[in-house]
């Protein structure tokens, strides 16, 4: 034990690690959880909900009115379904995206079981499209609430 001899540290050495430790924290720092703001998805999801507030309006305006029934409103299931895969399509081109596409399959689910109602009965009951309307609108608001904090993510 008497040998032991006590060697003054290699600061070279001790300077690499150091610098290896502040470049491995600064990487974890720029790790991220989510994507990155996509201004032109922000857009479409935001003249989507309108496309499908309007919609809902429309029928609701035009409830137990020929221009009311499911067959009159075909072609507008049709545009909306066309928008919402559009929403799909350009959220899942993004990596770790998976909130807002989970957000997006909430929004066409609801949308689904909305048509599938009206072409079921043929027509839509009174009051049924405000809680559809207000269904959608609160998925959409919880979808443009995560782009807002993604593009404030990126200042």
């Amino acid at each position: 034990m008497g040998n032991l001899k006590l060697r003054a540290p290699n600061w070279r050495v001790v300077g690499n690690y150091s610098a290896t430790l502040v470049a491995a924290s600064a990487l974890c720092a720029c790790v991220t959880f989510v994507s990155s703001y996509d201004d032109i998805f922000d857009q479409q999801a935001t003249s989507t909900q309108k496309e499908i507030d309007s919609f809902f309006q429309k029928l609701s305006e035009d409830n137990g009115k020929p221009a009311g029934t499911y067959e009159s409103n075909i072609s507008g299931y049709g545009k909306i379904e066309v928008d919402l895969n559009s929403l799909l399509v350009r959220a899942s081109a993004h990596d770790k995206n998976e909130q807002t596409i989970d957000q997006i399959k909430h929004v066409q689910a609801t949308f689904e079981g909305a048509k599938a109602l009206h072409k079921s009965q043929g027509h839509l009951s009174l009051g049924f499209d405000s809680i559809e309307r207000k269904t959608i609108n609160e998925e959409f608001t919880a979808m443009e609430k995560l782009e807002l904090l993604k593009k404030r993510g990126q200042k």
